[in-house]
């Protein structure tokens, strides 16, 4: 089973977030002259969202440093003003029931055809067989609801007798003594040609109804 996240970096943002504050606090660091270390130092002593600091989390006690310190009582009213703010406007998509055809979200993109197997563990996922026969948990935000007919591709390899043979490469040699060929192989698409063949041949060619070159051999 498949797992991707794609045009989705909300799910990586903290991570985002701490690599902008960083490189934003070591350039106005180098702009004023000052000492990086120092700015580094202050960001780490700096209490986050639930009170405490890098610092005090990794090493359990506060760190010495330039930052004045004043204890606050920590309320749980922000939070819910973020949130309320960030689902302005926003709606509740419809639940998929099991066997709905759907069509999933590639690069922004409605290309893949599939249908709903299982709804997953983690919330507002689904498991999702394609129409290659894979199996993929997505995101509710990320499926489609289609009332297309869901059909599997069947994928069968080519054989021998699906491969027209290919154009037979022909190489002058000015020994005349050897007359050896070098059998002919079928390709499949002309992408692989057969070896070496030694023999004079004639200037003179000719191409089949498929446009398949035709070298006669002077013998």
């Amino acid at each position: 089973m498949l797992l991707q996240v794609q045009s989705f970096p909300q799910s990586n943002g903290l991570a985002e977030v701490s690599v902008k504050t960083v490189k934003r606090l070591i350039q106005k660091a180098v702009i004023n002259e000052e000492d990086p270390c120092l700015a580094l130092l202050s960001h780490r002593c700096t209490p986050g969202t639930d009170g405490y600091s890098p610092a005090q989390k990794l090493f359990n006690r506060h760190v010495r440093s330039l930052l004045p310190r004043l204890q606050l009582n920590q309320t749980d009213t922000e939070k819910p003003n973020r949130s309320k703010w960030y689902d302005h406007g926003a709606k509740s998509l419809p639940d998929l029931e099991i066997g709905d055809s759907v069509r999933l979200r590639f690069e922004k993109h409605w290309e893949k055809k599939g249908e709903i197997v299982e709804k997953a563990v983690q919330p507002r996922s689904y498991i999702v067989k394609t129409d290659e026969g894979n199996h993929m948990r997505r995101n509710r935000r990320d499926l489609l609801k289609t009332k297309e007919k869901f059909t599997i591709e069947d994928y069968v390899e080519l054989s021998d007798d699906d491969c027209e043979p290919g154009p037979i490469p022909f190489q002058n040699q000015t020994s005349a003594k050897d007359t050896s060929l070098m059998p002919n192989t079928n390709t499949c698409n002309n992408n692989s040609v057969a070896d070496n063949v030694s023999k004079n041949l004639n200037d003179f060619s000719k191409a089949s109804k498929s446009g398949r070159v035709i070298n006669r051999i002077n013998i």
